[in-house]
């Protein structure tokens, strides 16, 4: 009986991120808060029936798992019941009003995520809109490509690349070891990062070690198409799936998402291959770039466990190196 609870919590959680993923700024349209209000009373009524079938497992239940659960749920309860806007505004009140509501839901579905977790329950993580971060990260890849093309050639590239990893990943135990680290690392990532990225290891950690192991293959090239497709193509996908996703795939990913990836992508990428290895010549430029852009739109697409902000430039990475072994050009 306690597992199914914890199956019937996570498909609220799931109900949840999709009502989050509405509400997101970037997908808001007039006269939808009808809509979301019905939403939320189907949700609070789908908690209040939950809540009763774990009042016969108050007094036996050990499952710390579980209570954690009960209390997340009670916690969503009251927030749904107690701070939900009122229907009675001006249309920029009530935008406004939503807007400050999704942010009081956000930490409150992170919670429940949490502790569904604990009961080896996965669901979506929340990717909000963040424009701050977006440009943070296009700028961080553009950035690194400069000096990977132009500055940081022969062994000084792994080496600057080790760095930049080693003070990330101290930042990350660092703040599971002192409080004081937690909240410098917080403060100055915390307009940038995302939910669940507060318990957890923050993207620009698996950014830094991306870069870490793009430096090792030793190849301005290859770590070049890496950043490209990491830095441009990720966040377009972001961005256009979160706006005009309509077509669902997998995973939360949409169809026109996808595509962006592979547009901005493969631009990208013809772009970069032009200005620093004009001697590929077209047709080589053509197969090096669909060969980085298709593994690294596959890795973006099934990227569950593992963070897309690694797996997507290996992916590209190995499918250029591939493409370079079998056309037989030096990497």
């Amino acid at each position: 009986m306690a597992h199914a609870l914890a199956l019937d919590s996570r498909d609220i959680a799931i109900d949840l991120h999709g009502l989050l993923r509405d509400m997101d700024p970037a997908r808001w349209q007039d006269e939808v808060e009808t809509a979301l209000q019905q939403r939320m009373v189907e949700i609070e009524d789908r908690i209040d029936t939950i809540r009763v079938r774990f009042e016969p497992l108050k007094e036996t239940a050990t499952d710390e798992s579980l209570a954690a659960v009960e209390e997340c749920l009670d916690a969503l309860s009251d927030l749904l019941n107690e701070c939900a806007p009122a229907a009675d505004l001006s249309r920029t009140d009530l935008r406004r009003e939503w807007m400050g509501f999704r942010q009081q839901l956000q930490p409150a579905y992170q919670g429940l995520a949490d502790s569904l977790r604990l009961s080896r329950i996965h669901v979506p993580s929340l990717r909000p809109t963040n424009y701050t971060r977006n440009l943070f990260h296009v700028g961080n890849a553009l950035f690194c490509l400069v000096l990977v093309e132009t500055v940081l050639t022969g062994i000084w590239m792994p080496i600057a690349a080790f760095f930049v990893a080693g003070a990330a990943w101290s930042m990350e135990f660092g703040k599971r070891r002192e409080a004081r680290v937690d909240k410098l690392t917080w403060a100055v990532l915390g307009k940038m990062g995302h939910p669940h990225e507060r318990r957890r290891i923050n993207s620009a950690t698996w950014f830094s070690s991306a870069l870490l192991l793009l430096s090792l293959t030793g190849s301005s090239l290859i770590a070049a198409l890496g950043l490209t497709v990491l830095g441009l193509a990720d966040p377009a996908a972001g961005l256009v799936g979160r706006r005009f996703g309509r077509i669902k795939l997998i995973h939360g990913r949409s169809l026109e998402g996808t595509t962006a990836f592979v547009v901005v992508g493969a631009l990208g990428c013809l772009g970069v291959l032009t200005l620093w290895h004009p001697l590929l010549g077209w047709s080589t430029m053509v197969g090096i770039t669909l060969a980085a852009v298709i593994p690294g739109a596959l890795a973006e697409l099934f990227a569950h466990k593992i963070d897309d902000n690694l797996l997507v430039p290996m992916a590209a990475a190995a499918g250029a190196i591939a493409y370079c072994l079998v056309a037989g050009i030096p990497l």
